[in-house]
């Protein structure tokens, strides 16, 4: 039976093992029906892998260094590689947009999984899922339209997800009500290298109590920290975290981007910009170019 708190038992027949071969197998016949038709189509698949829990099939266990989290990443790539060549099996993928991201920064057991096989899911960031350092919010995001992205290209330009609805809004040309999308900037013109940027900040929350805003290349955490996960004091020790004494952080993220230097003391009109800006979004709530001034 089901207990308070608890799940209840799971569908006969379940392998946790068996969910993200089964969702590949289903999005690669799904796409394969599409073939020869001219009818638009939008596919979301939203992986099980690499999240909890860590259930690598038989065929990628020891395919990393990194343990079943490394084999389950390996397996993630392969899912990816699944659905592309689908796309190209079915003469689909000229006209097609795909894109590939992640929702956050990876989760606490990375400290343990850094000391246990060397590898570092946050990469030099700093902070895991649920912070508001880069390490919490800075995700890969990939994009493959042969109709409007040339191939190959990088752009290190500031973009969120929250900006996908804008973008793919222009993409087909459907206008979005005044209700819909309220941060959600138009990327298009960074997508075919027209501009740099079209985004001039970003806001990093998780929980109300503690806020950030980037804009540029410098970002300011309005705490004395970005840290809602522990950080283990080996990692702390190893990484040269030194303790804050300031009630914020402000970090140029092109010089420091581990976050290991703050500049909150050095630079006051930079912290009451940044403050003042982000009071302001707060504020209005919302910050889309299209609803700005309303």
């Amino acid at each position: 039976g089901q207990h308070e708190g608890r799940p209840g038992p799971m569908v006969a027949g379940w392998k946790l093992d068996a969910v993200m071969p089964e969702l590949t197998r289903r999005a690669v016949a799904w796409l394969a029906a599409r073939e020869g038709s001219e009818q638009p189509f939008f596919l979301y698949f939203p992986f099980t892998s690499p999240h909890a829990p860590i259930v690598p099939s038989a065929e990628f266990k020891g395919k990393s260094t990194a343990g079943a989290y490394g084999d389950f990443v390996v397996q993630t790539d392969a899912a990816v590689g699944a659905v592309l060549a689908a796309l190209d099996d079915h003469g689909l993928a000229a006209q097609t947009l795909v894109i590939f991201t992640s929702d956050n920064g990876p989760e606490h057991y990375a400290f343990e999984r850094v000391r246990r096989t060397g590898h570092r899911s946050m990469g030099d960031l700093r902070g895991v899922k649920r912070d508001v350092w880069e390490g919490g919010h800075r995700v890969p995001f990939v994009v493959r339209w042969p109709q409007g992205i040339e191939a190959g290209a990088v752009c290190d330009g500031l973009l969120g997800q929250v900006d996908l609805m804008a973008t793919l809004a222009a993409v087909v040309g459907a206008p979005l009500p005044d209700d819909a999308a309220e941060d959600s900037f138009d990327l298009l013109p960074m997508w075919r290298g027209e501009v740099a940027s079209v985004r001039p900040f970003m806001v990093h929350n998780t929980y109300a109590r503690r806020w950030a805003i980037r804009a540029g290349d410098e970002v300011l955490i309005d705490d004395a920290t970005g840290s809602e996960t522990k950080v283990p004091p080996w990692f702390a020790q190893q990484e040269e975290y030194g303790a804050n004494d300031a009630p914020a952080l402000l970090f140029d993220l092109r010089a420091d981007p581990g976050q290991r230097v703050n500049r909150y003391a050095d630079d006051p009109e930079k912290v009451a910009e940044l403050r003042s800006l982000l009071r302001r979004l707060r504020e209005q709530g919302h910050s889309a170019p299209r609803l700005q001034g309303r």
